[in-house]
């Protein structure tokens, strides 16, 4: 949940960084590398906190799917040598 918070807010500063990036750019304003090395770092946080958000959500899909595959596991009763002979009754 921590890496999803991340990269939104890594998502946001790389949109606001890229306008002013862009803006700098068209008017020749001396600000520029300022705005290339945030628009840079703002990508490579979106970027790393993306990949993570999403480990992070598998690592939670695949606890929850063993959670419920043991819960099914409790619920079904053992097969083997202890059902009932239904079909072949005794004689």
């Amino acid at each position: 949940m921590l890496w999803t918070i991340i990269f939104f807010i890594g998502l946001a500063l790389f949109c606001a960084s890229l306008g002013f990036l862009l803006h700098a750019m068209l008017e020749r304003n001396h600000r520029r590398l300022l705005f290339v090395i945030l628009t840079l770092v703002s990508y490579g946080v979106v970027l790393y906190s993306g990949v993570q958000a999403i480990d992070e959500y598998k690592i939670r899909h695949a606890i929850k799917e063993r959670a419920t595959i043991k819960a099914l596991k409790e619920l079904t009763p053992p097969s083997g040598k202890n059902t009932s002979n239904i079909t072949n009754p005794p004689q």
